[in-house]
């Protein structure tokens, strides 16, 4: 009778096998997290040292999208292993409003990102998934490398309207308004008689920044001429109701009503007339209620 050989190898490596599966069943990951800090000045002061950016996370207490960015979003490992480069902040609004106000905070939450110094390089408003953060903070930082090679080329191209005016709108876009209101202004300058095709949009950049950054009567005086010096313009009609919203913001109800009554003689059928004769009610009401 032949004796049946075993294969040794085999029984081996299964046993090795099982033996490290079971090893591993054993082993605890740890679990990435982000480091907070409170203090934006603290943040600032750490992120000058390695040349980080900075990331500040302004939160509510009260607010449940400001709960889940903290309880889900900042716990994602994607997202943890994105932010580690930063130096992050978490602002409580309420406990910290003078800094929520130094950035315009109003929505919750709104995650600021910054440089080393505290300069606003981008944001994001509300709650997010992982993926959709982590690829918007990706933007962000890319975007900031080009605004550094924007700065570095308007060294010799500060008197090229076409580089000033796209440098404008990339700050515009970021926030950094008073940064953007030079370079329209300068482009405007540079081709005062409107020959390079520069001036109209930079005209209408400068009334559509003032706008944005709260100067609503400046605003208001720059769309109204953006409207009559550019009639043929698509963005006339748009101009010239902005021109009243904005007086109207900024307290001047008389002028704002004298500028929905232009628009009516000149767009009788246009595409905000329903608003614009709503309004005009609306403001004659309250007048009336208020004599």
């Amino acid at each position: 009778m032949t004796r049946q050989i075993v294969p040794i190898i085999p029984i081996i490596c299964l046993l090795v096998l099982s033996n490290c599966g079971h090893e591993r069943s054993d082993v605890t990951v740890e679990q990435k997290e982000i480091r907070w800090l409170t203090s934006l000045a603290h943040a600032e002061s750490i992120a000058q040292e390695d040349g980080n950016d900075i990331l500040v996370s302004f939160e509510a207490p009260w607010c449940p999208w400001s709960r889940l960015v903290r309880d889900s979003l900042y716990l994602a490992p994607d997202v943890v292993d994105s932010l580690g480069e930063f130096v992050c902040v978490r602002i409580d609004v309420e406990e910290n409003p003078q800094t929520a106000s130094e950035f315009g905070i109003s929505v919750y939450p709104t995650i600021v990102i910054t440089d080393s110094y505290g300069r606003e390089i981008g944001r994001m408003t509300g709650y997010y998934s992982s993926g959709t953060f982590v690829q918007r903070l990706s933007e962000i930082r890319h975007r900031r490398d080009i605004l550094a090679e924007m700065f570095k080329q308007e060294e010799t191209q500060q008197d090229d309207p076409y580089f000033l005016l796209a440098f404008g709108k990339l700050l515009l876009e970021i926030g950094m308004y008073d940064g953007a209101l030079i370079r329209f202004d300068r482009a405007a300058g540079i081709d005062k008689d409107g020959t390079l095709g520069v001036l109209e949009e930079a005209t209408y950049s400068l009334a559509e920044t003032y706008m944005l950054s709260g100067k609503y009567r400046e605003a208001g005086r720059r769309f109204r001429f953006f409207a009559s010096s550019y009639p043929g313009d698509k963005r006339a009609e748009t101009s010239l109701l902005l021109a009243a919203l904005c007086y109207q913001k900024a307290g001047y109800e008389k002028v704002a009503k004298r500028i929905y009554r232009d628009y009516l003689e000149e767009y009788p059928d246009g595409v905000y007339d329903g608003f614009v004769r709503a309004t005009l009610k609306k403001l004659a009401m309250e007048q009336k209620d208020a004599g």
